[in-house]
């Protein structure tokens, strides 16, 4: 056979497509495009269409590398560490060592998006409303139509943290324990008595914790020093009671 021949034999054994003039074109190749490869793994939660991390889960369900933050179990957002502890980008305001929202300034200062329901101000949570005009995500639970506080999940349906002791399945307080296991929303710092935000300190003292964690040293002013350890200065209800006594 020819080379001539061999030529028509391949061009006739390929697919041609047609132009809109209808003429023929050239042989149309079909090498796999970009898009015919398949989406990354997703999210193992149902329902959550987020890339997976380490885990099978996305950074908001967990997966992940954790925060280096002793006892933190917080996906990590940049540096080794979560957002409360340092990790993502920081208000532009001086001083303020609070997460940045879109505009690069925390919510106190004028970040993040406002919901887009008549002007009002209030934070905006996913489809651009307050969950008070229909925004946030709602229980994965059949008919429930609250909003979603932790795992997909409404409180009533079990969406909260649960207690770090072993084999325990009850609500975590603040500092991560329930009340039984020494669960306290009282800030963990020694002779302060505000009420706790989640990691179990006040909201002054975390903001102490992640410009520690953002610096490296101490911040300005009286403020004591953070230790980060749980098992240090857990009050139980009972204790926290009688020293509040022995101070009123």
């Amino acid at each position: 056979m020819s080379s001539l021949d061999h030529l028509l034999c391949a061009t006739d054994s390929e697919d041609r497509v047609t132009r809109f003039d209808g003429s023929r074109s050239s042989t149309y190749s079909h090498a796999p495009l970009a898009y015919d490869k398949p989406n990354p793994r997703r999210c193992s939660i149902e329902n959550c269409q987020k890339t997976a991390k380490r885990g099978g889960r996305c950074i908001a369900h967990g997966g992940g590398n954790k925060c280096a933050v002793d006892g933190c179990t917080t996906s990590v957002v940049s540096r080794g560490l979560c957002v409360a502890h340092g990790g993502g980008k920081r208000c532009q305001t001086k001083a303020c060592a609070k997460s940045a929202q879109s505009g690069g300034f925390c919510w106190v200062h004028g970040g993040g998006k406002k919901c887009g329901y008549n002007g009002c101000p209030k934070r905006a949570q996913s489809g651009g409303a307050c969950i008070a005009h229909g925004g946030g995500k709602r229980c994965r639970m059949d008919e429930c139509n609250k909003v979603v506080q932790y795992d997909g999940l409404c409180v009533g349906h079990g969406g909260y943290r649960r207690c770090i002791f072993e084999s325990c399945d009850q609500r975590a307080m603040a500092n991560d324990y329930c009340q039984q296991h020494g669960g306290s929303s009282v800030c963990v710092l020694q002779l302060c008595y505000k009420r706790a935000v989640h990691g179990g300190m006040c909201s002054k003292h975390k903001t102490d914790a992640s410009l520690q964690a953002i610096t490296g040293g101490t911040t300005c002013g009286d403020s004591p020093q953070v230790v980060y350890q749980h098992q240090i200065n857990h009050l139980t209800k009972i204790d926290a009671g009688v020293l509040l006594d022995s101070i009123l």
